[in-house]
């Protein structure tokens, strides 16, 4: 067997690539799912859920383990031994009591499952750290292999069979597949707010909303995002200048606007009253 592993922000997306693939058209691409500490088995149900319980440490930054595991296609496992090597290296690393979603895929000639775990547990709110999870997996997976008879498939360190190295290729392109749709999603989702943002914006400043969506008028807004004084905001809109005594701008106490910060005026001369 082998094992690759990796640490992400996004259970939604990760979750979606499980169930859906690199197209969101693959056929058949599931073969089973299972879960721990969860009380669904649903992927998407499931990274809510998960995302809610990793809300509770507001510290960590890459709450998703996602951890692939391998057999050799000369293995004939079916999903009782499938999920025996799963709960055997998540009690290993002492992630027993964290939320996980076991997804087996067949899509490959090979099986292999994958596993989103959250690092934050669900009680504590305590973060799992990922130190050294490489060589205690390593040793979980040859200690299983002896105990169902599997094909010894050799680790990372040393010489790999050639079937074994189709497999870990295999495990390496979903990872990197994943790791490019997060990308993906992130700039999605950054770009949606930022569209939003913008369209909230013109409509603030009397944009009709049928323009809303010209490229010209969002970059227009997201350009201006920051400034309080627009030329597109109405005049009845922009907000009242107070001078630096705190009294509203008038005749009797005049302000001026110097490098950005609105203060009060000298008195005029003799010679101008």
């Amino acid at each position: 067997m082998i094992s690759v592993s990796s640490s992400n922000k996004s259970f939604r997306v990760l979750a979606r690539y499980l169930s859906e693939g690199r197209t969101g058209e693959e056929e058949n691409r599931v073969a089973w799912v299972a879960s721990r500490n969860l009380p669904t088995d649903d992927p998407e149900l499931a990274a809510r859920i998960m995302r809610a319980t990793a809300g509770q440490n507001v510290r960590v930054k890459e709450p998703v383990y996602h951890l692939a595991l391998s057999f050799d296609p000369s293995d004939a496992v079916d999903r009782a031994a499938m999920e025996r090597v799963a709960d055997r290296v998540l009690e290993t690393l002492g992630l027993q009591e964290h939320q996980v979603l076991i997804v087996a895929h067949a899509d490959r000639e090979h099986a292999h499952m994958h596993l989103m775990v959250n690092r934050v547990h669900p009680e504590t709110g305590k973060v799992w750290s990922r130190w050294q999870d490489y060589p205690a997996i390593q040793r979980v997976l040859r200690e299983e292999e002896e105990a169902l008879g599997l094909r010894r498939v050799p680790g990372r360190f040393s010489e790999r069979s050639a079937s074994g190295g189709e497999v870990a290729k295999g495990l390496a392109d979903d990872l990197q597949t994943y790791e490019r749709l997060v990308d993906v999603g992130r700039e999605r989702y950054n770009g949606e707010l930022e569209v939003a943002a913008a369209q909230a914006r013109l409509s603030e400043r009397g944009v009709p909303s049928t323009h809303s969506r010209s490229p010209f008028a969002l970059s227009i807004a997201i350009l201006n995002a920051r400034s309080p004084y627009s030329l597109q905001r109405p005049a009845e809109n922009r907000p009242k200048r107070y001078g630096t005594c705190g009294t509203r701008r008038s005749d009797s106490a005049r302000c001026s606007r110097r490098k950005g910060v609105l203060q009060r005026a000298p008195p005029p001369r003799r010679d101008e009253r």
